[in-house]
């Protein structure tokens, strides 16, 4: 009997962790494209002109309080984002940063032949406080700011970061994120830049929280996500 009632619980507790798998989200839409340092990443072709979504999913071993501290450090990101060449808060009339919404200016160096890139995204912070995880959802506007000739402004940018605690000094970040740079660049040379893209992230923040400065971190987003609106 002891046996029975074991077993039946190492199932329930196998069914929980299945569906609260980060990659229980992904549809067979998705490709698997790399698995490297413990990350792995997935694209999948999207109505953009054939231009590819991406998914990347690691650990990072850091508190989550430190994962949250470095992403929301804007100017630092330059830092460990590949091509980033500035980013800051944007200070647009009619448009407030406030601790959990942010407007950002981003600015990317493209190779020699390309026009660099630029974009002002919109990025909304919340949290899920039953489980404690941290979501961070930016997506591109439409915007006169910082407009300059010479560089292109991009037509969309969207990306989604998910923060999961994993017990003491432990992270999962999923990185989701797709990038239209404009122009007259065919899918096929973006998606070669792109797939990367998340992975990459996830190196470079397993790198910029282990600095001093982020270690100390407390969780300073408090937005309900849709996630813990639904449960209260």
């Amino acid at each position: 009997m002891k046996h029975t009632s074991w077993f039946k619980m190492f199932l329930i507790l196998t069914v929980i962790i299945i569906i609260c798998s980060p990659l229980n989200a992904l549809d067979s839409s998705w490709t698997k494209i790399s698995e490297s340092n413990g990350i792995s990443s997935y694209s999948r072709q999207t109505s953009s002109g054939g231009i590819y979504e991406i998914y990347s999913t690691g650990m990072v071993n850091a508190p989550i309080a430190s994962v949250e501290a470095v992403l929301r450090d804007v100017s630092a990101r330059p830092q460990y984002v590949y091509g980033c060449a500035e980013t800051s808060y944007a200070n647009i009339p009619g448009l407030k940063n406030t601790a959990d919404i942010h407007y950002v200016y981003n600015k990317t160096n493209m190779p020699g032949f390309l026009s660099d890139r630029d974009c002002i995204v919109k990025s909304v912070w919340t949290i899920d406080r039953s489980s404690g995880t941290v979501y961070c959802s930016s997506e591109s506007i439409k915007s006169s700011y910082r407009l300059a000739a010479g560089v292109v402004r991009m037509p969309r940018a969207v990306s989604q970061y998910t923060l999961i605690p994993r017990g003491a000094g432990k992270t999962i970040v999923i990185c989701r994120a797709l990038a239209d740079p404009g122009g007259n660049i065919p899918s096929f040379v973006i998606n070669l830049f792109t797939k990367s893209l998340g992975s990459n992230m996830i190196v470079g923040i397993r790198k910029m929280s282990a600095k001093a400065k982020y270690q100390n971190a407390q969780i300073i987003t408090a937005t309900p996500s849709e996630q813990q609106i639904a449960m209260e």
